[in-house]
């Protein structure tokens, strides 16, 4: 008989009943799971939830080891980088800025028992528009940031990452929103003051930070999970539970928002596919009928998230979204012909080359790349 797989293991951890051990495997399959657990995002709250049930001395002496030494790891990565964000935030407050956290951040320090259970790479800031983000870079430099070469234009991208170097080899990355996704279907879909009129405190961040609302939150990550379909995360078992861990906090009020959210937003197929697939994966439980009025809403839309599984269905889906043809040609224009100082960055090996050969060449690169898909 086949054992399980290192994902069917950690699901079954996650959901509070960890699987025998001696139908797992030996040593090889310790290694796959480490290797998973990773890629999902939940190797700390692995651990959490193996301690949690009593079930963490069952693990073999190496794996329990490894575990041990990871946790201290992050929580000493995440003492670290709740000192630099609080520092950030009061140095913007200084200066009239108070962005809003979102994503893995904001529901670290919102909803998970311990911040570092929640893994992340980078902390995502939200301002109000693209001015207020670049007087954000200002104020960053200083300390020390630096900001990569990224294409630049007013619809390709509607945010920018910086970061800097700190103790311990702890690398410190933000990424400053205008906006609250690339995928224009979504950027739009909340304001900054709609947002902000909802959001909760943050207080082990200090005194000027907030997240945002629950309902809010998980829209927001229900949004988030299709624009990495065509990437293959889709399924990332950390954004499930982020999902599951929001159902689960959410009162009928706020199940009630998120469904006026979902039908106003026009999101309730996006909605309905993070649920639906939160469910299976972790049996959420979820109000009677929810389902069902989000599929009735999702049949009036004109989006199907299957539709960005590839490349190609992302951007056709940003030039649809826009709203004239003057718009979708800028976006096609800025996604091939960005900036001769971003094209020599990005070819400094052929710095050289006359700059139409060099798009020439971005273009021939790119076309394969349209098609490509990740997902199962």
């Amino acid at each position: 008989m086949t054992g399980p797989t290192p994902r069917d293991w950690l699901i079954a951890c996650l959901r509070g009943s960890p699987l025998p051990w001696s139908t797992a495997g030996g040593p090889a399959f310790a290694e796959a799971l480490w290797q998973s657990a990773q890629a999902e995002g939940v190797l700390p709250l692995m651990q959490h939830r193996l301690n949690t049930t009593g079930a963490l001395d069952r693990l073999p002496a190496d794996l329990r080891r490894r575990l041990g030494t990871a946790v201290k790891q992050a929580a000493a990565a995440e003492h670290l980088g709740q000192e630099e964000l609080r520092e950030v935030l009061a140095e913007l407050a200084g200066i009239g800025i108070e962005p809003l956290l979102m994503k893995g951040t904001s529901l670290a320090y919102s909803l998970y028992p311990l911040a570092y259970l929640r893994s992340r790479c980078d902390t995502d800031l939200l301002v109000p528009d693209r001015p207020t983000a670049e007087r954000v870079w200002q104020c960053l430099q200083p300390r020390g940031y630096q900001r990569p070469m990224t294409i630049s234009g007013n619809l390709v991208s509607h945010e920018f990452s910086c970061w800097r170097a700190g103790t311990l080899g702890l690398v410190h990355t933000l990424d400053i929103h205008w906006r609250l996704s690339n995928m224009h279907r979504f950027a739009a879909a909340l304001g900054f003051e709609e947002l902000t009129a909802q959001a909760i405190p943050l207080p082990a961040l200090g005194p000027h930070a907030q997240g945002l609302g629950p309902a809010h939150a998980l829209l927001l990550a229900a949004m988030h999970r299709i624009a990495h379909l065509a990437d293959g995360s889709v399924n990332r078992l950390i954004w499930l539970w982020d999902i599951h861990h929001l159902a689960q906090s959410l009162s009928a009020a706020q199940w009630d928002e998120l469904q006026n959210l979902a039908r106003h937003t026009g999101q309730c197929g996006v909605c309905l596919e993070g649920l639906t697939r939160t469910a299976e994966t972790f049996a959420t439980a979820l109000p009677a009928d929810l389902l069902a009025e989000l599929r009735l809403g999702a049949e009036g839309e004109d989006f199907d998230p299957r539709q960005s599984a590839t490349r190609l269905g992302v951007e056709l889906s940003n030039l649809k979204s826009l709203d004239s043809w003057p718009a979708r040609l800028a976006l096609i224009a800025e996604h091939l012909f960005p900036d001769a100082e971003y094209m020599r960055a990005k070819y400094p090996s052929s710095a050289r080359a006359r700059l139409p050969l060099l798009y020439l060449r971005r273009i021939l690169e790119g076309i394969p790349k349209l098609w490509r898909s990740h997902t199962g």
